[in-house]
């Protein structure tokens, strides 16, 4: 465009050449003298106007093509830089500006304004003039496109920046400004290298190397300081750039944070190789066995000693266990796979080769046979769960075959206790009439030799009178003993003392008022859980005896109590009766409860 420029000058009264230069010259060329007017257009010029010269010729150039602003104000001549370049005496001036087509439309265009100075002549200039519409629209464009791409980069859930060949990053999107806690200025550049953590940073640019050695992608992970100063696990995933004519241009990252994945991934291994070891470590015997085929997975260290240390893992259950066969259990477990019901089998009978050599044993197995499901509900393995029990059921059929022994045994004491209970009481009721023979005799014996009798005849007398008295209250407490044991078994409820005695004392009333015996109650335990109808026989028995039997010349005097001791409800009667010579005190206490009845006499 000089090389026009200097033609124009030098060779303006050549209109041959200059026609030539001007007509093939590609921009738009002006020339206005010192007042702005226009002396001269090429054809690209009226091509881009839509005036033709004449229709220009001599007249204001910024009146013609620049008169008014984009948005249609006016446009002052005297702030028109174009017309105003006349006086700047620059050599070269380039502006952008607006013009205005012949039709009325308008149109971006590059200005390069050059003033001409000619001592002979007034100044001028040159207008070169470019159509810069379609680059304007392409500036556009990519400013929109930049615009979008920051605003889906700023709005993506991940970290993105871009590096270029030298490994600089020359943008960042704002999570990775959030994530940081860094400014944007801080974080180009070589800003990546310093959030990665100290220890990744050579493994890190290692692998960069390699990959970019070979213009590849490559993906790492790396632990970043997050704003709060916290190490944070990353995954960066960096895919090369291209330029148009297929240069290498760096990368594109994109980085997420992938810490709660690796805590998952730590806890399902941890998690992991805690059930392992509770396979391996359980007192019980696991199996896996697959749906497809039938063979086992998993044998845990007591399933497989169970059967001789056998290899399992690989087989079918038939191919593993020919003992199995026709026993139940294998049809069972092909029941589960087909129905995908579970089972439960308790004390299931086995027969197994437990050395693996051909000797078999019975057992007895707990066991449950639990499918594992697929996504579409179908069987894929089942979970073998058992315990035996062998030793189990033999102490319990031990346990059953002793309770048998036992129950004889039983039956046998009974019988004898029964016998012995007979015994007791025919001896009793046998012994009462020769015990009143001798105490009839006795008391014949003392009325014949009344007044004859020398002291100790009369003290052997006595002391003969006393043995009988004692044989005969042994004898019916004999007789109490065995209905109070025959009763033992009978119904028991809770009882009151004092309504026992009153019900009692309401059946022996003749015999109180006849020897006009005193009653003195002591009950510091007043209720009782006990048979009814052996309670009442027992006081019965108790208070009626203690009146019978009293001495003629005394008031029988009887105490009644209660109380507790050594976990036992002791009952006490206590009288003045035929005790001895001497008159002394006769005292029976009985221990109750609900179960048994323990006597205790004191004389």
């Amino acid at each position: 465009m000089f090389f026009i420029i200097w033609s124009l000058i030098n060779t303006r009264r050549s209109n041959s050449l200059k026609q030539t230069i001007t007509d093939n010259a590609t921009a738009a060329l002006f020339i206005i003298d010192s007042n702005g007017n226009c002396t001269f257009m090429n054809p690209a010029a009226e091509e881009m106007t839509g005036y033709d010269f004449k229709e220009v010729q001599n007249r204001s150039l910024h009146k013609m093509v620049h008169h008014s602003r984009p948005d249609g104000s006016h446009y002052p001549a005297a702030e028109c830089p174009l017309r105003n370049a006349l006086h700047n005496r620059k050599l070269k001036q380039v502006y952008d500006e607006v013009f205005i087509r012949k039709d009325g439309s308008f149109f971006d265009v590059s200005c390069s304004v050059h003033p001409i100075e000619d001592g002979s002549r007034d100044a001028y200039a040159i207008i070169e003039v470019r159509d810069i519409t379609e680059e304007k629209r392409a500036q556009q464009a990519i400013i929109e496109s930049e615009a979008r791409f920051r605003t889906m980069a700023d709005n993506a859930p991940v970290m993105i920046s871009i590096l270029d060949i030298w490994k600089q990053s020359v943008y960042v999107n704002k999570q990775w400004l959030d994530f940081t806690g860094r400014t944007f200025e801080d974080s180009i550049n070589f800003g990546w290298q310093q959030v990665i953590h100290p220890q990744d940073v050579a493994a890190f640019e290692e692998q960069y190397n390699q990959a970019q050695a070979s213009e590849a992608g490559f993906r790492a992970e790396v632990r970043m300081r997050r704003y709060d100063g916290q190490y944070r696990w990353m995954v960066a995933t960096c895919t090369p750039r291209f330029g148009a004519d297929g240069d290498f241009l760096g990368y594109i990252s994109s980085t997420i944070d992938i810490t709660d994945i690796k805590e998952a991934d730590r806890k399902v291994k941890q998690n992991a190789e805690l059930l392992q070891k509770l396979f391996v470590e359980v007192p019980a015997l696991v199996g896996l066995v697959r749906a497809s085929d039938k063979q086992y997975l998993l044998a845990n260290p007591l399933y497989r000693k169970l059967f001789g240390n056998r290899l399992l893992v690989g087989k079918t259950l038939r191919e593993a266990h020919a003992e199995l066969a026709y026993q139940g259990i294998l049809e069972e477990i092909d029941q589960v796979f087909s129905t995908g019901t579970h089972y439960v089998g308790k004390e299931v009978p086995l027969i197994i080769d437990r050395h693996n050599d051909g000797k078999l044993t019975q057992s007895y197995f707990n066991m449950v046979i639990q499918p594992l499901m697929d996504a579409k509900g179908k069987p894929e393995a089942v979970l073998i769960f058992a315990v035996e029990v062998t030793e189990l059921v033999k102490a319990r059929t031990k346990l059953v075959s002793t309770n048998e022994e036992l129950s004889l045994k039983n039956m046998e004491l009974l019988r004898t206790n029964n016998d012995l209970d007979n015994f007791v009481y025919t001896a009793s009721h046998d012994l009462k009439s020769p015990i009143a023979n001798m105490e009839g005799l006795s008391n014949m014996l003392r009325d014949i030799l009344e007044g004859k009798l020398e002291s100790e005849d009369k003290q052997l007398l006595d002391m003969l009178a006393e043995a009988i008295d004692k044989l005969k209250r042994t004898i019916t407490d004999l007789a109490e003993i065995t209905k109070v044991q025959k009763g033992l078994h009978a119904k028991v409820e809770p009882l009151s003392f004092e309504q026992v005695l009153q019900d009692v004392m309401l059946d022996i009333d003749s015999l109180i008022k006849e020897s006009n015996a005193k009653v003195e109650v002591d009950f510091q335990m007043k209720d009782l859980l006990y048979a009814r109808k052996n309670l009442r026989s027992i006081i019965y028995n108790l208070m009626s005896n203690a009146i019978k039997y009293r001495k003629a010349e005394v008031t029988p005097e009887v105490r009644i109590s209660t109380y507790l001791e050594d976990g036992y409800v002791v009952l006490q009667v206590q009288d003045n009766g035929l005790a001895s010579k001497k008159a002394r005190s006769t005292s029976c206490s009985i221990c109750l409860s609900a179960c048994t009845t323990m006597w205790r006499v004191r004389v």
